[in-house]
């Protein structure tokens, strides 16, 4: 059987603007990587939009993080005030990971 250890997974689905705030709080906080994809569309509260609809400032991103559970908690209570200003979808999951040490 192969080994595998539980960590959590923190996906966060922001607004352009908010990135580089998100990425320090991330690195603040002692995650030891993260990864960035982009949002090309989406449908959400405010309706369904394109990546080509809107302005550059409104583009989403993803931000996906697996971390130790006190890292994560860290992370959310870091960067819970910023969504009172930005829209966005925070989630944690537990998922289970080869090579802990990298997480």
């Amino acid at each position: 059987m192969v080994k595998h250890t539980t960590r959590q997974r923190l996906e966060l689905i922001i607004e352009s603007p908010l990135l580089e705030k998100v990425i320090e709080e991330i690195t603040a906080c002692g995650a030891k990587g993260y990864t960035v994809l982009r949002g090309h569309a989406g449908l959400g509260e405010r309706g369904q939009w394109q990546e080509g609809q809107i302005s550059a400032a409104q583009h989403m991103m993803m931000v996906i993080v697996i971390v130790e559970q006190e890292v994560a908690e860290a992370i959310l209570e870091r960067i819970s005030d910023n969504f009172e200003l930005y829209s966005g979808v925070v989630t944690m999951s537990e998922v289970k990971v080869l090579r802990p040490q990298r997480f």
